[in-house]
């Protein structure tokens, strides 16, 4: 480029852009606070978002305890008894995680109703 910009251009055209599509700080506490939830994802992940979110404007305690809010039973109990950093905390509940989704048994069973098996054994049956 012959004239390239000044980085400040960019770094202006930055901030109206996230500040135009991005989310209003109401909406982030909002997201925070109700709406962020663990689904598929891995429990540091979770965390990463949290801190995204409020833009590491909390303490870590506050994390801590509403990330372990969104956390499974067994991930719980194995982090309540750690007093270990936030961050040592996410590597072990992504571990047990691990673990557990590869051990867990899956049983799934079905039943149905004698009244819906009978009227198929009659048709077939003629």
């Amino acid at each position: 480029m012959i004239n390239p910009p000044s980085s400040e251009i960019y770094t202006l055209l930055c901030q109206r852009l996230i500040s135009e599509f991005g989310d209003s700080n109401a909406q982030k506490e909002k997201k925070l606070l109700t709406e962020l939830q663990l689904g598929d994802e891995k429990p540091n992940h979770l965390l990463w978002k949290m801190k995204e979110l409020s833009n590491d404007q909390v303490t870590d305690d506050f994390y801590q305890n509403l990330w372990l809010q969104r956390m499974p039973p067994h991930i719980q109990t194995v982090l309540s008894a750690s007093s270990k950093p936030l961050d040592k905390l996410g590597n072990i509940a992504d571990k047990v995680s691990e673990i557990v989704s590869v051990t867990s048994p899956v049983c799934v069973t079905s039943s149905v109703p004698q009244a819906y098996d009978e009227p198929t054994i009659e048709s077939l049956a003629q």
